[in-house]
């Protein structure tokens, strides 16, 4: 996430304190594949700032970053305990779909997919 180039990478950051004492709580970021014009996002939120709606926030900007941007489908792998995370992409995008995945450690994770149009998505 250092080299975002604000077209085929974007990242969010939202910050707690005062200016110069700051610190990072939650992390959220696209990745854009040209070849299905597609992006696979990412995030990461502080234990203590989990719950609070900065999840689901932060994906809300990403959408709409993404659509500024031409992208219409995003895709994400959850691991299935990861249930506040499958909860923040069943609240902000109900038009998600998701299947297991097998991996080779003998887990699953979920591949979730949705598509959307700044009709659907953007308007009150």
């Amino acid at each position: 996430m250092v080299n975002v180039d604000y077209e085929n990478e974007m990242a969010l950051v939202a910050l707690q304190g005062w200016p110069r004492e700051e610190a990072i709580v939650s992390v959220a970021a696209y990745f854009v594949d040209k070849e299905t014009n597609s992006a696979s996002v990412a995030f990461m939120t502080r234990d203590d700032y989990q719950n609070q709606g900065l999840g689901t926030f932060m994906l809300q900007s990403l959408i709409k970053l993404a659509i500024a941007g031409g992208i219409r489908k995003i895709t994400a792998e959850v691991l299935p305990g990861n249930l506040p995370m499958l909860h923040v992409f069943r609240k902000t995008a109900g038009n998600m779909r998701s299947r297991a995945k097998a991996h080779p450690q003998n887990h699953f994770r979920y591949l979730i997919t949705g598509k959307f149009t700044e009709r659907s998505y953007l308007d009150p």
